[in-house]
């Protein structure tokens, strides 16, 4: 799961700003925007963000502008605008890396987003390098929870490239390593059971897959609130597994709820709402609702054709990916 930088190395950025205003400041905005953030509020995290990366215009704050083009890159990515998403935070790793060196815990975080905008316009071995290069680094110089959240990153990328033994493997390393825990990761869990549930689904153990789905809504529960968009992937993918079952009904009440959130959350013409369209589609027009079904997939296709065209990339939504 792929969480920004909370004021990530913030003595180290503070103490390299020269105005007496621009910290505090720069702090508030960024908290705001992080809170805003870890509720699914993007556009409105995205907005605190670019506000906060405008206080640092004119100052020398290299760490701090680290943070904020990290942060800024992540919010573009979840709206679906990766191309901008891969300038943002390529500057941000480079800074890091100018100020830190190649080795330093700080590049965690960094390597693990630019990896994901990758893996969103499919160039899925420069994302496996990445991720291996985090794991590596999470391995040799960060903490133990450092170590298995890259190596979650690492079976999202065994994944995505068909190694579907090798990603099984990790992904149930990690759940063994939060399951016991002193202080677990819920939002982590939650996300390494959807993507083990989505592992499942591809290899067809449908039943083993919807019961992975229910316990990452389990995982969340108290956590996240019920029209987050993370819970809204999940829904989307335990529907299309309640489908292949032949549960209609089911799917078609799971598909209805990813779908408002989606668009309420993430907006109409965001990626992931043309996947739920596009998918929701065949279940009404399996289910004789055909003019419905049309106009589903109609607004699918046009947002998947705009999306295309602003990422300069064809692009075909993997909403299962929960980094």
């Amino acid at each position: 799961m792929r969480i920004p930088l909370a004021l990530l190395c913030a003595a180290a950025a503070f103490a390299a700003v020269e105005s007496p205003q621009a910290p505090s400041v720069w702090e508030e905005k960024l908290a705001r925007g992080n809170e805003h953030w870890r509720a699914g509020r993007y556009h409105l995290a995205e907005s605190e963000y670019r506000a906060a990366l405008e206080l640092l215009r004119h100052e020398r704050n290299q760490p701090a502008l680290a943070i904020t083009l990290n942060n800024l890159g992540e919010v573009s990515y979840e709206l679906g605008r990766y191309r901008e998403a891969e300038k943002l935070l390529r500057r941000s790793l480079q800074i890091w890396e100018h100020e830190f060196g190649p080795a330093h815990p700080a590049l965690l975080q960094p390597l693990a987003n630019l990896a994901s905008v990758y893996a969103a316009l499919r160039n899925y071995g420069r994302a496996e390098q990445l991720r291996r290069r985090a794991y590596e680094l999470a391995q040799a110089s960060g903490s133990p929870e450092d170590a298995v959240r890259a190596l979650h990153h690492l079976a999202v990328a065994y994944q995505a490239r068909g190694k579907h033994d090798q990603a099984e493997s990790a992904l149930r390393q990690a759940l063994a390593f939060w399951s016991t825990a002193a202080a677990p990761d819920r939002v982590e869990q939650g996300a390494l059971w959807n993507n083990l549930g989505t592992l499942y689904g591809r290899t067809d153990q449908l039943t083993e897959a919807v019961s992975c789905f229910e316990r990452a809504l389990d995982s969340w529960q108290g956590v996240l609130r019920w029209d987050h968009p993370y819970v809204a992937r999940v829904l989307a993918n335990r529907a299309a597994a309640h489908w292949k079952l032949g549960r209609k009904e089911r799917a078609q009440a799971d598909f209805e709820q990813a779908l408002r959130v989606a668009e309420s959350e993430l907006g109409p013409d965001h990626p992931f709402t043309a996947e739920i369209l596009l998918n929701y589609a065949v279940v009404l027009r399996k289910s004789k609702q055909k003019r419905q079904a049309r106009e589903y997939e109609q607004r699918g296709k046009a947002i998947l054709e705009r999306s295309a065209r602003d990422n300069l990339s064809s692009y075909t939504v993997d909403a299962s990916e929960l980094r």
